[in-house]
């Protein structure tokens, strides 16, 4: 009976000896990998506000591209400024022309 008891009582310690030692190793990896963690979370977070960011980029694309009006609007610009640089170059050309002009007077 005695010896029963001992070997129970070895037991036990190597029981509290292994459970102590298994709490301090999970501590301790832990601590070493809680940065690691952390920075996997910002960086998730940072990528979640990049993704609503970009679909909000892509819907704002697809609402100018699909809505009639605003084509409408750039078509009259780029007519405008294609009209605007017609006339620059002809205003250009005449320019040239009164040059060639006064130096042929001289």
């Amino acid at each position: 009976m005695e010896k029963a008891l001992q070997v129970l009582d070895v037991a036990l310690s190597v029981l509290i000896i292994a459970t102590v030692v298994s709490i301090v190793l999970f501590l301790i990896i832990t601590v070493l990998y809680l940065p690691s963690f952390l920075q996997k979370a910002a960086n998730l977070k940072k990528s979640e506000d990049i993704l609503k960011y970009n679909i909000e980029i892509v819907e704002k694309a697809t609402y100018f591209e699909t809505n009639q009006e605003f084509n409408k609007i750039i078509d009259e610009q780029m007519q405008t400024i294609r009209s605007n640089a017609a006339k620059v170059k002809s205003l250009n050309a005449q320019i040239e022309q009164l040059e060639r002009d006064i130096n042929n007077k001289k």
